[in-house]
Protein backbone atom coordinates (compact mmCIF):
# COMPACT_ATOMS: atom_id res chain seq x y z
CA UNK A 1 0.00 0.00 0.00
CA UNK A 2 1.35 3.45 -0.98
CA UNK A 3 1.23 6.16 1.69
CA UNK A 4 0.06 9.58 0.49
CA UNK A 5 2.61 12.39 0.71
CA UNK A 6 2.26 15.07 3.36
CA UNK A 7 1.09 18.56 2.32
CA UNK A 8 3.52 20.28 0.03
CA UNK A 9 5.96 22.44 2.11
CA UNK A 10 5.98 25.24 -0.50
CA UNK A 11 2.57 26.44 0.68
CA UNK A 12 2.94 30.04 1.83
CA UNK A 13 4.16 33.41 0.59
CA UNK A 14 7.73 33.79 -0.73
CA UNK A 15 9.85 36.86 -1.58
CA UNK A 16 12.51 36.84 -4.28
CA UNK A 17 16.09 37.01 -3.00
CA UNK A 18 18.13 38.49 -5.87
CA UNK A 19 21.42 38.16 -3.96
CA UNK A 20 21.05 34.37 -3.81
CA UNK A 21 19.66 34.03 -7.35
CA UNK A 22 21.60 33.63 -10.58
CA UNK A 23 19.52 34.86 -13.49
CA UNK A 24 20.32 35.72 -17.09
CA UNK A 25 17.58 38.34 -17.20
CA UNK A 26 17.10 39.94 -13.80
CA UNK A 27 13.48 40.69 -12.88
CA UNK A 28 12.52 43.21 -10.27
CA UNK A 29 11.82 41.74 -6.82
CA UNK A 30 8.68 39.64 -6.75
CA UNK A 31 6.34 37.74 -4.48
CA UNK A 32 5.23 34.16 -5.03
CA UNK A 33 2.05 32.87 -3.37
CA UNK A 34 1.41 29.11 -3.09
CA UNK A 35 -1.93 27.83 -1.77
CA UNK A 36 -3.42 24.35 -1.45
CA UNK A 37 -5.92 23.49 -4.19
CA UNK A 38 -7.57 20.09 -3.74
CA UNK A 39 -4.69 17.63 -4.03
CA UNK A 40 -2.64 20.19 -5.96
CA UNK A 41 -1.52 23.80 -5.75
CA UNK A 42 -2.73 27.24 -6.75
CA UNK A 43 0.26 29.47 -7.54
CA UNK A 44 0.40 33.17 -8.40
CA UNK A 45 3.20 35.70 -8.72
CA UNK A 46 3.39 39.48 -8.53
CA UNK A 47 6.48 40.80 -10.26
CA UNK A 48 7.67 42.70 -13.31
CA UNK A 49 9.15 41.25 -16.48
CA UNK A 50 12.54 42.28 -17.89
CA UNK A 51 10.94 45.36 -19.53
CA UNK A 52 9.61 46.28 -16.04
CA UNK A 53 6.01 45.66 -17.11
CA UNK A 54 3.72 44.09 -14.49
CA UNK A 55 3.72 40.31 -14.78
CA UNK A 56 1.12 38.28 -12.84
CA UNK A 57 1.10 34.61 -13.88
CA UNK A 58 -1.40 32.34 -12.10
CA UNK A 59 -2.20 28.63 -12.26
CA UNK A 60 -3.99 25.87 -10.38
CA UNK A 61 -2.67 22.35 -11.02
CA UNK A 62 -2.36 18.83 -9.66
CA UNK A 63 0.76 16.67 -9.60
CA UNK A 64 -0.59 14.31 -12.24
CA UNK A 65 1.46 15.21 -15.34
CA UNK A 66 -1.56 16.69 -17.14
CA UNK A 67 -1.49 20.14 -18.75
CA UNK A 68 -3.26 22.94 -16.85
CA UNK A 69 -3.90 26.44 -18.28
CA UNK A 70 -1.48 29.18 -17.23
CA UNK A 71 -2.95 32.68 -17.10
CA UNK A 72 -1.08 35.98 -17.31
CA UNK A 73 2.04 34.74 -19.10
CA UNK A 74 3.22 35.24 -22.68
CA UNK A 75 6.00 32.71 -22.15
CA UNK A 76 3.77 29.63 -21.80
CA UNK A 77 0.10 28.72 -21.92
CA UNK A 78 0.11 25.44 -19.94
CA UNK A 79 2.03 23.78 -17.12
CA UNK A 80 2.19 20.13 -16.15
CA UNK A 81 3.59 19.04 -12.79
CA UNK A 82 4.83 15.99 -10.95
CA UNK A 83 5.92 15.64 -7.36
CA UNK A 84 9.29 13.92 -7.05
CA UNK A 85 9.47 13.64 -3.26
CA UNK A 86 8.39 15.43 -0.09
CA UNK A 87 10.28 18.68 -0.88
CA UNK A 88 10.80 18.50 -4.65
CA UNK A 89 8.57 18.86 -7.70
CA UNK A 90 9.05 19.52 -11.40
CA UNK A 91 6.95 21.64 -13.76
CA UNK A 92 7.04 21.61 -17.55
CA UNK A 93 5.97 24.88 -19.20
CA UNK A 94 4.55 24.65 -22.75
CA UNK A 95 3.54 27.12 -25.44
CA UNK A 96 1.17 25.70 -28.09
CA UNK A 97 2.10 22.18 -26.93
CA UNK A 98 5.87 22.71 -27.26
CA UNK A 99 8.07 22.59 -24.15
CA UNK A 100 9.65 26.02 -23.52
CA UNK A 101 11.20 25.39 -20.11
CA UNK A 102 11.40 23.00 -17.19
CA UNK A 103 11.37 24.15 -13.56
CA UNK A 104 12.60 22.03 -10.64
CA UNK A 105 11.27 23.35 -7.32
CA UNK A 106 13.01 22.44 -4.06
CA UNK A 107 12.03 23.54 -0.56
CA UNK A 108 14.96 23.54 1.89
CA UNK A 109 14.89 21.09 4.79
CA UNK A 110 14.24 23.93 7.26
CA UNK A 111 11.38 25.24 5.07
CA UNK A 112 12.84 28.75 4.85
CA UNK A 113 14.03 28.73 1.21
CA UNK A 114 12.36 27.84 -2.08
CA UNK A 115 14.71 27.34 -5.05
CA UNK A 116 13.56 27.21 -8.67
CA UNK A 117 16.04 25.81 -11.19
CA UNK A 118 14.83 26.71 -14.67
CA UNK A 119 16.23 24.93 -17.71
CA UNK A 120 15.48 26.44 -21.13
CA UNK A 121 16.95 26.88 -24.62
CA UNK A 122 18.77 30.18 -25.13
CA UNK A 123 17.87 30.67 -28.80
CA UNK A 124 21.34 29.60 -29.98
CA UNK A 125 20.88 25.85 -29.64
CA UNK A 126 22.24 25.73 -26.09
CA UNK A 127 20.40 24.85 -22.89
CA UNK A 128 20.88 27.28 -20.02
CA UNK A 129 19.99 27.17 -16.36
CA UNK A 130 18.74 29.93 -14.06
CA UNK A 131 18.40 29.57 -10.29
CA UNK A 132 15.81 31.74 -8.58
CA UNK A 133 15.79 31.73 -4.79
CA UNK A 134 12.86 32.83 -2.64
CA UNK A 135 12.83 33.34 1.13
CA UNK A 136 9.73 32.41 3.12
CA UNK A 137 7.69 35.47 4.06
CA UNK A 138 4.64 33.71 5.58
CA UNK A 139 3.59 30.11 6.06
CA UNK A 140 0.06 30.48 4.70
CA UNK A 141 -0.72 32.21 1.43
Amino acid sequence: MVRPMAPYPAIGVWKLNLKKSSLRLVPTPGVLSVEPWGNGLKVSANTNDVQRKPFHPAIAYKFDGKDYPLKGSTLADTISARRINQRTSENVWKKHGKVVLTVRIVVSEDGKTLSLTTTSPDGHGRVVEDVTVYDRHRREA
